[in-house]
């Protein structure tokens, strides 16, 4: 019983998460978070669109950030991304995946520096689409989330994201693979 307890606010939040991320919402040309000017894909056709625009939190200091990292005042102000990954892993065409980033600026200064987060999905070797965010960020720990709209007739296979989090001074990549799948796939998955 006190487990049920302890689980019911952590399903109610999932809840409202999952309801919150299905619904759809024409792409924001700049988001609500101030700074955040996103660089979004034109509507052409096989190109994915975010339908919500792109959310980053904090969730570490500057001053815990250098420790975790055991950064020195003399390494210069650098970017470096802990984890990039797609959720879920796999998605039907027309549905949508989030690529989520997390990544450390490292600074000794608690002045804002200048962040190009991109993202950019390749499929069969061929860019297939492309976003860039550009802001400002104090040193410390971010977790980025970029919601990705899968158009109807995107083709089934592998689709490899390379995430960049970039300082006037540094650059670290990451890559992140997902898989679209079509009907057929899906009825022989619930058979």
């Amino acid at each position: 019983m006190k487990g049920l307890l302890v689980m019911l606010p952590v399903l109610a939040l999932v809840f409202v998460s999952c309801a919150l991320l299905s619904r759809e919402r024409p792409a924001v040309p700049v988001s609500e978070e101030t700074g955040r000017k996103p660089i979004l894909p034109n509507d052409r056709p096989g190109i994915a669109t975010p339908r919500v625009g792109p959310k980053t939190v904090s969730i570490r200091s500057r001053e815990e950030t250098n420790k975790v990292f055991g950064y020195f005042y003399d390494h210069g102000t650098t970017a470096r991304i802990q984890t990039a990954e797609v959720r879920p892993r796999t998605a039907k065409a027309g549905q949508h995946v989030i690529v989520m980033l997390t990544y450390a600026v490292l600074t000794h200064s608690d002045k804002p520096v200048k962040i190009t987060e991109t993202l950019e999905t390749r499929f069969k070797d061929k860019i297939w689409e492309s976003s860039r965010i550009e802001t400002e960020r104090k040193g410390g720990t971010y977790r980025s989330s970029v919601p990705l709209y899968l158009p109807p007739h995107s083709e089934k296979g592998n689709y490899r994201v390379s995430c960049t989090v970039q300082t006037p001074y540094s650059r670290d990549l990451r890559e992140a693979v997902f898989f679209v799948y079509d009907d057929e796939v899906e009825t022989s998955i619930r058979k």
